[in-house]
């Protein structure tokens, strides 16, 4: 097969391209800055000749990580290896994600999406086609996407009126809402914990657009803190904040409502920054690939997808690994 995903979950392209892994090759992918796609990276830039991702990814690692090392390869501009052509495209999922294409010297396009979200993001022709599997199963789908901003802004509106409110998510997420809010009206100051004030101002510098925001530990920020005001934090700080008002999860696992009320002053959104079940299989279909393979190694349900896309696209497919 000219690409496979190892068991380690390293997704192999054409003969040297390894992607999201660590494997004996000499290049190495690396298409966003989640933890499951940074696997075996300290080995990776020890042993690969070049390990490479968008200049925001390597900005990213940076900052989350302290990683450097990482090679910058801008979207839409192809790199020559060892007889293969690999070029970028930016994925949609978080700041810098890309889908990474391999075109071999035999005209085949291997492509590997990574984790990406159909509306904002190109859709790749490709030969074989390795793709996330996230929400793989036919039941996750979240009929709410085109209402989803406006019952956002309808919630915060209403509890504002009644005290602060804490939203807790992971880092693409809570940019992904700090643009969203934007776009709200919200006259209320928008505190951020000094990594994610840095992840915002990198945000902005890769053309992403926010309202005015505060370090949430300057003067200005502690002052703004007497009246209603918005902090975003990262999820794995929920355990440690203590609030007065109101807190806010982000999460891509609800399918039934945009927002629900999980006890007195605590809310679930469901904001999610990957594809949804049919925005997998539109993928698949107007990408036109003769075999696709579905990512079984991270979370998801890759099985049930590759016979979802056998079954009604009529496309040979199968989990891999």
């Amino acid at each position: 097969m000219d690409a496979s995903i190892a068991p380690n979950g390293a997704v192999l392209l054409g003969n040297t391209v390894t992607c999201d892994g660590h494997w004996n090759r000499r290049l190495r992918v690396v298409t966003h800055a989640h933890s499951d796609h940074l696997w075996g990276l300290e080995e990776s830039l020890q042993r690969c000749d070049q390990v490479i991702s968008s200049p925001a990814t390597v900005e990213l690692v940076k900052i989350l990580r302290g990683t450097g090392g990482l090679t910058p390869l801008p979207f839409g501009q192809p790199m020559e290896f060892n007889g293969e052509r690999i070029t970028l495209f930016e994925a949609g999922h978080i700041l810098g994600s890309a889908q990474v294409l391999l075109e071999r010297e035999n005209g085949r396009r291997l492509l590997y999406t990574g984790d990406f979200c159909l509306h904002r993001t190109k859709v790749i022709q490709a030969d074989t086609l390795v793709i996330e599997a996230t929400y793989g199963h036919p039941e996750q789908v979240r009929k709410f996407k085109e209402e989803l901003s406006q019952r956002m802004k309808e919630l915060l509106e209403r509890l504002l009126k009644s005290g602060p409110v804490h939203i807790f998510g992971y880092h693409g997420k809570l940019l992904e809402v700090l643009a969203m809010i934007k776009g709200f009206g919200l006259r209320v100051p928008i505190l951020l914990p000094q990594r994610t004030f840095r992840l915002a101002q990198l945000g902005e510098k890769y053309g992403m657009k926010f309202p005015p925001y505060l370090p949430s530990t300057s003067e200005e920020g502690k002052k703004a803190k007497a009246g209603p005001h918005i902090v975003l934090y990262h999820t794995g700080a929920k355990r440690y904040i203590e609030t007065r008002g109101y807190r806010i999860t982000l999460s891509g696992w609800e399918f039934s409502h945009p927002w629900r009320q999980t006890a007195k002053r605590d809310y679930l959104v469901a904001l999610s920054d990957h594809s949804d079940f049919e925005e997998l299989m539109e993928y698949v279909q107007r990408s036109g690939p003769e075999l696709v393979i579905t990512d079984n190694y991270r979370v998801g349900d890759a099985p049930a997808l590759a016979s979802q896309i056998r079954k009604t696209l009529g496309i040979e497919a199968q989990a891999m690994p």
